[in-house]
């Protein structure tokens, strides 16, 4: 078990080390991970309040229709 917390340790200074070799590469894929997933949620509210309103347009006309 003590290995395992040891190997665990030492992947995550490797990680942070090179994190702190290439900053800007860093800096720049945690920006475009960011933007990405901001984008999905945008496009995802923007759907579900599209389809809410055609709903409510369909609902609206279904009311009014003579038959």
């Amino acid at each position: 078990m003590n290995r395992i917390i040891n190997y665990l340790f030492d992947v995550v200074r490797g990680v942070l080390f090179y994190f702190s070799q290439t900053k800007l590469r860093t800096a720049l894929t945690l920006l475009g991970i960011t933007v990405g997933v901001s984008s999905i949620i945008a496009i995802m509210t923007v759907l579900a309040t599209f389809e809410k309103s055609t709903e409510q347009v369909v609902a609206d006309v279904r009311t009014n229709v003579f038959t």
